[in-house]
């Protein structure tokens, strides 16, 4: 899960010496809004589209205007965290890859990302999801883990995020096993809130539920 991973090859980036209005052009063609510029191999920051249409002159070289974002970039071998964390940092939906002699590699985007995460990751896989609330100074996923496995499954996946203005969490995991009813019965043993459950079974039960309301509202 390294930045490297998520350079997409096939997105463009521009020169200093490229002309706003030759940016301007490249933009359009791909349908974006902000492009990466290199001098001498170095990543010296971003070109936008805003700010390119409020030059009066076109025809100068992108080299001569500030550019903003020039520090808004990841290092080939930081983690994937790392480099949502400044895309949000710095509202973008790219970022510059530089390797350790800060030369630009390339851009990673969020639509490649999204597309690696979800062909090397545990979403493709047939499994049940579950989504729990606890406190987060009760948060263990040692315990979450022997939980699940108790139960004879796996935890293929976990993800936790905070409740706004609480000191709750939601811990969603996907395991190995589309029929997660036992494994929900045990989170509620041991007092978890379950919050939400995508799995075959349970699916089929609520749907049999709002037939038989159906049935019974109209008197078949």
């Amino acid at each position: 899960m390294f930045a490297n991973q998520y350079i997409d090859n096939s997105f463009p980036h521009l020169k200093s010496s490229d002309t706003i209005a030759f940016a301007l052009d490249l933009m359009e063609e791909n349908g974006i809004h902000f492009l990466p510029v290199v001098k001498n191999g170095k990543y010296i920051g971003m070109a936008t589209e805003s700010i390119l249409y409020e030059h009066p002159n076109s025809s100068i070289e992108l080299g001569t205007i500030d550019l903003p974002f020039e520090k808004a970039s990841c290092g080939y071998m930081e983690h994937l965290f790392m480099v949502l964390k400044e895309m949000t940092k710095n509202k973008l939906s790219i970022l510059p890859i530089l390797n350790e002699k800060k030369k630009f590699l390339g851009t990673a985007t969020a639509a490649k990302i999204i597309d690696v995460f979800a062909n090397n990751s545990s979403i493709e896989d047939p499994g049940g999801i579950l989504v729990i609330e606890t406190e987060y100074r009760d948060y263990s996923l040692t315990e979450i883990s022997k939980i699940v496995e108790s139960d004879g499954a796996l935890i293929l996946h976990s993800y936790v995020s905070q409740i706004p203005k609480s000191s709750r969490i939601l811990v969603t995991i996907k395991t190995n096993k589309t029929d997660i009813s036992p494994i929900i019965q045990s989170f509620e043993r041991y007092n978890y809130e379950i919050k939400a459950a995508f799995n075959k079974s349970i699916i089929d039960n609520q749907l049999k539920e709002r037939l038989d309301g159906l049935l019974m509202y109209l008197n078949i």
